[in-house]
């Protein structure tokens, strides 16, 4: 801010005045700008109010020259320019997000990049529509991600979509597609001697089905999945299927022999002709010329065909790091300017030359190849992403020409050392997702073993998820991406119990070898990860121990001619295909949910023993059979009063009666089930607490209807969800063998009536809302009032504030002003040697100068603020005069503005700008002309843009004079 001049005078108390006046201002416009951050910040938008002054938003742009969206719309502005995708496809700008992103996700949903080539290959749906190659360079490694297995004795090159338009920069699929109902669209040919049956499972959810070429018939795991068959003979799902998921094809390969390709000639059918011909018309027509020059010695299709596949292996590298230009026909730009690509580009281009012959070509994605990791079985992963041509010879069909050279991919294959994590304590027969990181990042496509047996390879998160052996000790293993050479021999490899940790380096690579290895044996101790049992076995293996104490349950009525539930568990988890023996005697094999049904019918009364095993894993559990005729009775033996303790159901069979311990178990087991929101209702969960005589039963066993819950904690309770069921069943054992059973039932009905409560609930509110709905109206109504007028409340109470701070600065600028003059003017008493004259003064006349001074000075600062305060129109007319003597331009200026606004008096002064002050005046009837002088005056003494002379001050008296005239014939 620039200070006001003085005038050119020489009075320094003027030019004081005029400095200090910057302090106080620049102070003002802080504090307001602070005011309008914090109720910015604070306060909620809202319509209407000072804040959205239409009026004062437009001064605002007219001031600081914003441009609206108009203006950076307009076509000068650079910045309003058309963007381009990354695909190379000019996206125009546009002012609507949703509708941008809604065309964002439709456009991907059908056109897709990288399709078909090493890095961007998925089972996903194949896109409609797909660019070709990429205008931007590629940099650094691509994953080796699993996709799926076959087990086949070839491999081969497994299609996935087929695309017949070419536009000049992508590709579109005009194929029909049927429901498969197990026939194959397909006449074509095919040799007997090389029809192919292979199995395929994928390791990721799939919406598409590769398949070799020529299918013959296809089957899928699940039979009630619908596939959609095209005419090109590729197969697709309507619905995403899980990982694993499997289905089994045969497959018949057309004739290759050259012979017999030679003689086909060139008679097509002319609706494939005219499909598999086209191509656009800008193509150049060198790309014609340059194919005419090639193959001016070819005789026959499949020699023009045969020629451009060898003319592109052999004068274009292969790389993944190529790229084009936008807007340019690819083909043309990648046969006379390019030195290298990739597959989509060596692809598009035989495609496009042999249509320019005449001769019908279409373009393939999928996969090639795979690596082999077991005898028979080939694993497919993202990096075999590949595109190729297939050639229509008449009689023979289709046949596929592969133009891409041989190249090296940059394959990102990260080296051990590896951490290998579980997601859970190593628990036989438990589900467990393996993870594999080097640096924190997933390695994909590790190959892992668990002990000897290979689970899989590690997807994009660097997880696997697989069902732990029932062993005393677990060795995850994983290898690198890419080392699947060990797999063809089963031999190769360690037993688990013959690994030790080896020394680092001493892992033999066995890549194809069949000599058989063993691991050095290194004598350093494992290294312990955690407290999980687990330890570090070398830069590859991670070794743990595994709990295998299974947990034998028997739920029922131990007496002749019934049956009793066996349920196995080891820590929660169910024991599957377990052995299941009575006294040694295999009696059967539990089901997937760890239980097997046991007829007593040929159990001999007494005590017997109940075993499960499993491999490494075993249990054991003794019951006491009793017979029906002895149940019956209604006395009991002081023993057998001991082996029945006493149960919460409500049947009078006999709970099972334990007797390995010989501890006394009359006394019973209490249960107790709290529910977590006082009520209990299937699907939420509970406490059930187990006591005996009172006391809380740690490490108490509870099965909620058959499915194992845990053992309780040291409060007695284990937390539990009740089952979507009527009824449930809850079965306790305590750690002393002693059970106790409760039912719970009437869960449906108390379901209902909570539906019925809330309903009803419900119903009333509404009732009560309808009834009562002028009073929220109106409560709605003084709220948003309320929220209007706030943040005019909170302005101008900043603006109080601010004005307040404006005054004492003002007195103390004052009280400075005084005591300057008093120091540098010398009073009468006083000569001019200041020094001198004040040591000769007693301390008394000291104090009595100081004190005249300060009555002075006082009563200045009185008349002052008597000066400031409002006057009416008569009185600042017949005083001026005496102001312009008493004080100096600005203030008098001020005091004239005082009064005017006082006279107008427009609503909520203090929240108004000067102009909007002039502007309210003026629409009650004052004249214009003074109201804008005198308004445009006040401006510069108030923002000290100038100083203010003798003429400015006349003409705003004269204004003054002219409103206040005007003024008085009005109230007249």
């Amino acid at each position: 801010m620039v200070s006001a001049d003085s005038g050119g005078t020489d009075d320094n108390d003027g030019a004081d005045d005029a400095d200090n006046r910057v302090i106080p201002e620049e102070l003002l416009v802080v504090i307001s700008i602070c005011t309008l951050i914090i109720t910015a910040i604070i306060l909620p938008p809202v319509d209407g109010g000072v804040l959205s002054d239409p009026r004062s938003a437009g001064d605002v742009e007219d001031s600081l020259d914003i441009k609206t969206p108009d203006d950076l719309a307009s076509p000068g502005n650079p910045e309003s320019t058309s963007r381009e995708s990354d695909s190379g496809q000019t996206v125009p700008p546009t002012a609507d997000p949703q509708s941008q992103s809604e065309s964002s996700r439709k456009t991907a949903q059908s056109t897709r990049s990288g399709y078909g080539s090493p890095e961007a290959s998925t089972l996903d749906q194949p896109p409609a529509s797909m660019t070709i190659g990429s205008t931007q360079p590629r940099s650094g490694k691509i994953s080796k991600i699993p996709v799926f297995t076959v087990e086949s004795p070839r491999t081969g090159y497994w299609r996935q979509s087929v695309y017949a338009t070419y536009t000049g920069s992508t590709w579109a699929s005009e194929t029909e597609s049927q429901s498969y109902t197990g026939s194959i669209p397909n006449n074509e040919r095919t040799i007997e001697q090389q029809r192919t049956e292979y199995e395929v499972t994928s390791l990721q959810e799939t919406s598409s089905l590769p398949v070799l070429w020529q299918l013959e018939s296809v089957n899928i795991q699940d039979s009630s999945t619908e596939m959609q068959i095209s005419t090109a003979g590729t197969l697709q799902t309507s619905q995403a299927l899980p990982r694993e998921t499997t289905y089994t094809a045969q497959s018949a390969a057309p004739p290759r022999d050259p012979d017999i390709l030679t003689d086909a000639g060139n008679r097509y059918p002319n609706e494939l002709s005219r499909r598999y011909t086209q191509i656009p018309e800008d193509t150049p027509p060198r790309v014609t010329s340059l194919t005419e020059n090639i193959t001016s010695d070819a005789e026959t299709p499949y020699e023009t065909a045969t020629v451009i596949e060898r003319w592109l292996e052999d004068s274009k590298a292969y790389s993944l790091n190529a790229s084009h230009e936008r807007s340019r026909p690819i083909v043309d730009e990648f046969l006379f300017e390019m030195n290298r690509g990739y597959c989509q580009y060596f692809a598009t281009a035989m495609t496009v030359m042999l249509r320019s012959q005449d001769i019908p070509a279409r373009y393939v994605v999928g996969f090639k190849g795979g690596t082999q990791v077991a005898e028979d079985r080939y694993l497919i992963t993202s990096d075999t992403g590949h595109a190729w041509v297939e050639v229509y010879f008449p009689d023979v069909g289709w046949i596929r020409f592969d133009p891409t050279p041989p190249g090296d991919l940059p394959i990102q294959n990260p080296q051990p050392p590896y951490n290998i994590t579980l997601n859970r304590t190593v628990v036989a027969g438990a589900t467990v997702d393996i993870s594999v990181e080097k640096n924190t990042n997933p390695v994909t496509g590790a190959p892992v073993r668990v002990n000897t047996e290979r689970v899989g390879w590690t997807d994009a998160t660097g997880t696997i998820t697989t069902q732990l052996p029932y062993a005393n000790t677990v060795t995850v293993s994983a290898r690198p991406p890419g080392d699947q050479g060990k797999y063809l021999n089963e031999q190769t490899v360690a037993t688990v119990e013959d690994m030790s940790l080896p020394a680092v380096g001493e892992i033999p690579r066995l890549r194809g070898s069949s000599r058989q290895y063993k691991l050095s044996v290194s004598n350093e101790p494992l290294r312990s990860t955690d407290g999980s049992g687990c330890s570090i076995q070398s830069e590859t293996a991670l070794k743990c121990q595994s709990e295998t104490n299974i947990s034998v349950d028997v739920i029922g009525s131990t007496v002749r001619g019934k049956s009793v539930v066996i349920s196995t568990s080891i820590r929660g988890v169910p024991v599957q295909n377990g052995t299941v023996a009575v006294d040694g005697d295999i009696r059967g094999y539990t089901n997937n949910s760890g239980e097997f049904t046991l007829v007593l019918d040929d159990v001999t009364t007494g005590t017997h023993s109940i075993s499960v095993t499993r491999q490494a894993a075993s249990g054991t559990a003794t019951i006491r059979v009793l017979n029906a005729s002895s149940v019956s009775k209604p006395t009991q033996t002081q023993d057998s009063a001991s082996t029945l303790p006493p149960t919460s159901t409500s049947t009078s069979t006999p709970a099972l009666t334990p007797v390995t311990s010989s501890q006394d178990n009359t006394s019973s087991i209490n249960i107790t089930v709290t529910p977590q929101f006082g009520v209990l209702v299937p699907l939420m969960n509970a406490g059930i607490t187990v006591t005996q005589s009172n006391a809380p039963v740690s490490n108490a066993t509870v099965t909620l209807s058959g499915s194992a819950v845990g053992q309780t904690g040291p409060n007695g309770t284990v937390d539990a969800t009740i089952p979507l069921q009527q009824s449930a069943s809850i079965t306790v054992v305590g750690p002393d063998s002693t059970r106790a059973q409760q039912t719970i039932s009437g869960l449906y009905r108390t379901t209902a009536a909570i539906i019925l409560a809330i309903l009803l609930f419900a119903a009333a509110g509404i009732m009560f809302l309808y009834r009562n709905r002028d009073t929220i109206r109106t409560i709605i109504t003084h709220i948003h009032t309320t929220l209007i007028q706030t943040p005019m409340l909170v302005t101008d109470m900043f603006v109080r504030l601010t004005l307040g701070i404006d005054h004492v600065w003002s007195w103390f600028r004052q009280l400075s002003i005084q005591l300057r003059k008093f120091i540098l003017a010398p009073r009468g008493h006083l000569s001019l040697d200041r020094l001198t004259d004040m040591r000769l003064l007693s301390p008394r006349q000291i104090v009595s100068i100081v004190y005249q001074w300060l009555r002075s000075l006082m009563r200045a600062l009185r008349n002052r603020n008597q000066d400031q305060m409002p006057q009416s129109e008569e009185g600042i007319s017949s005083s001026s005069e005496s102001d312009v003597e008493t004080a100096d331009a600005q203030s008098i200026i001020r005091k004239l503005w005082y009064v005017f606004t006082r006279a107008v008096g427009p609503s909520r002064l203090r929240t108004k700008t000067p102009k909007e002050v002039a502007t309210y005046a003026i629409e009650q009837g004052v004249p214009s002309k003074p109201v804008i002088i005198l308004t445009q005056i006040y401006q510069k003494v108030e923002y000290g843009v100038e100083s203010t002379t003798e003429s400015q001050l006349e003409s705003a008296r004269d204004a003054f004079q002219t409103i206040q005239s005007a003024l008085g014939k009005t109230n007249k």
